[in-house]
């Protein structure tokens, strides 16, 4: 409680009652209470530039605590400190921040993200010292119905790449760190109908980040056979979703499904284009064991949403659907293929691509992961771009390649 205090938007935590009775449960009861874990995670990262190289320094530290209260209920708590270093402050400010200008969150209320002073780099250099409150709720039990209310992940799909239905996904939210999806405000309900099948309905806020917005859905999740078959309905802003993700087997293969329809209710802008209102966004993949230490997928995503068109790409971007739905891909046809290899009980490589269909650009992600001792982790990654160089050319051919150096530690 004493951290929380400290920090400027004193007076906006406080009008907020639910979430200082969940932060009083989480860091001032001693009763009942789980040891806390802590974890970090430190990223150095250099960009390749046509004008030059970039680099930052990107750190964050996070803080994770349970407590049980009573005998049907939990309580839930993380918080994040993420202090980093920008070579041009300008330009990668985005790029790294958790406020970035393209963030969409739903989150009713929210602490002030940067706590450092400067708000306005005075030179090509900038150091940033941001915070998040990312899981704070309240869990309860009774008979088949659960309770869950306050900050925590809301995530649907199945694909590996692509979801169309994972509808409240946030946009460039802590775009370095991918590890734990961000918490957004929501009050949910869940039923366990049968033992193979489960009710889930929920409200978000959309208040802080993303106003006006608010979201809500209802979802079903059944076992049919070998095959899990999930349903759902929502609401996002001035939008509405219909979506289904399937998960079964074909022999030795897995097989993903994801599509939605997606319609929006939003005022179209003076674009001197067509404006569609409506789209069918899927994907459909297969994937493997290909051996005991080789696992590999393989899937096609289909972007209604996008354009054939690669000198259309910026233009049509400008539609209001991009602001509220969280694919934001450009073009329309994707291949993308996904590899991991156990090397050792030490060493592991993973290898992923994407590939744009319509502009003959693709993006490749190699990573090599070294387990150097109990709880610390190395990570090599890089970020490569193929494809026309000149922007409106290309989708990901005018993208900066990156290589990263991390290293993380969970205790």
């Amino acid at each position: 409680m004493i951290l929380i205090s400290t920090l400027r938007p004193v007076k906006r935590f406080i009008c907020c009652p639910l979430l200082s009775f969940h932060l009083l449960l989480l860091f001032a009861c001693p009763a009942n209470s789980q040891e806390g874990t802590m974890s970090f995670v430190s990223k150095f990262a250099q960009m390749g530039e046509s004008k030059g190289t970039e680099r930052y320094f990107w750190n964050r530290v996070r803080y994770e605590k349970m407590i049980d209260v009573g005998t049907s209920c939990y309580a839930e708590g993380a918080y994040e400190l993420i202090p980093f270093w920008l070579e041009d402050g300008l330009r990668l400010r985005d790029r790294v921040s958790v406020s970035s200008s393209e963030s969409r969150i739903y989150r009713a209320v929210d602490l002030q993200h940067r706590i450092s002073r400067n708000t306005e780099p005075s030179s090509a250099e900038e150091v940033v010292v941001e915070h998040d409150l990312d899981r704070l709720f309240l869990s309860c039990s009774i008979g088949q119905w659960e309770l869950l209310m306050g900050r925590q992940a809301v995530s649907f799909g199945a694909a590996y790449s692509v979801t169309p239905t994972a509808l409240f996904m946030p946009v460039a939210f802590k775009p370095q760190d991918g590890e734990f999806r961000s918490g957004s405000d929501a009050l949910r309900i869940r039923s366990w109908l049968s033992d193979t099948s489960e009710l889930d309905f929920g409200m978000l806020a959309g208040f802080a980040e993303n106003p006006g917005n608010n979201g809500a859905f209802l979802r079903l999740h059944m076992l049919l056979g070998e095959t899990d078959l999930i349903p759902v309905l929502a609401s996002f802003g001035r939008n509405r979703l219909a979506g289904l993700s399937l998960q079964s087997s074909l022999g030795n293969w897995g097989v993903v499904f994801d599509g939605a329809w997606v319609e929006t209710g939003e005022p179209k802008t003076l674009l001197p284009m067509d404006q569609e209102t409506h789209w069918l966004p899927w994907t459909i993949g297969i994937n493997r064991q290909l051996s005991v230490d080789l696992f590999g997928s393989l899937e096609y995503h289909r972007n209604p949403i996008g354009t054939e068109n690669p000198e259309s790409y910026e233009v049509h971007r400008l539609q209001p659907i991009y602001e509220n739905y969280p694919v934001s891909l450009m073009g329309q046809d994707y291949l993308m293929t996904s590899l991991q290899f156990q090397i050792s009980p030490l060493w592991s490589f993973s290898f992923s691509s994407m590939h744009n269909g319509n502009d003959g650009s693709s993006l490749v992600l190699p990573e090599l992961d070294w387990n150097l001792a109990e709880d610390w982790w190395i990570n090599f990654a890089g970020s490569y771009s193929i494809g026309k160089r000149k922007r409106g050319k290309s989708e990901f051919g005018a993208a900066s390649d990156l290589f990263s150096l991390s290293l993380r530690h969970y205790r």
